[in-house]
């Protein structure tokens, strides 16, 4: 007869908590880990989420055109995705993103080239509640994301937000997690 070890009762006890469903800090499966169709991403604020694009571009893109049927400010006209995202901050509910893409814009050449962006989510969970905007200079966004609170943005590269996200399944931003 077999003994049995600590690490085969530990081994069990693991396979049993996964069979049986123990809840994840946060039930939501937005803010999981793993997505069906399996990239890189973490999830931001509801429904926002940065995810990573290999085929030919090797960066990481946030969406947002959701539902499409929000009026973006003029300068969002022709911005239905974020791409190269290369910081990300997410403090007091508001989501900071910064580019050094330059989207090609329209032929007359009245629309600006974009390189800092701002999302505040709405608490009713409907994009069209949602304050959309994009900035050609810092010192306008740090301008208006002073007045919404923030004195200081606390940028990260989304390499090391995902590696944090992908370890611990936590991000600060997100419920329950500290």
């Amino acid at each position: 007869m077999k003994k049995t070890t600590p690490a085969h009762f530990l081994m069990l006890v693991l396979v049993i908590s996964i069979a049986c469903g123990i809840p994840a800090p946060h039930s939501d499966p937005f803010y999981s880990a793993w997505v069906e169709w399996g990239a890189w991403r973490f999830p931001l604020i509801k429904p926002y989420e940065v995810y990573f694009v290999a085929e030919g571009f090797d960066w990481w893109m946030i969406d947002l055109d959701y539902g499409l049927l929000y009026e973006p400010s003029s300068e969002m006209l022709f911005y239905m995705d974020i791409v190269d995202v290369r910081k990300v901050a997410v403090q007091s509910g508001v989501i900071m993103i910064y580019t050094p893409y330059e989207q090609k814009m329209d032929d007359i050449g009245t629309q600006k080239v974009l390189y800092w962006f701002v999302i505040i989510p709405s608490e009713t969970e409907d994009v069209n509640d949602d304050i959309t905007m994009g900035f050609d200079k810092e010192s306008d966004f740090l301008q208006f994301v002073q007045e919404h609170g923030i004195e200081n943005v606390t940028w990260e590269t989304p390499e090391e937000i995902n590696r944090r996200f992908v370890t611990t399944g936590c991000l600060k931003w997100i419920p329950r997690c500290n």
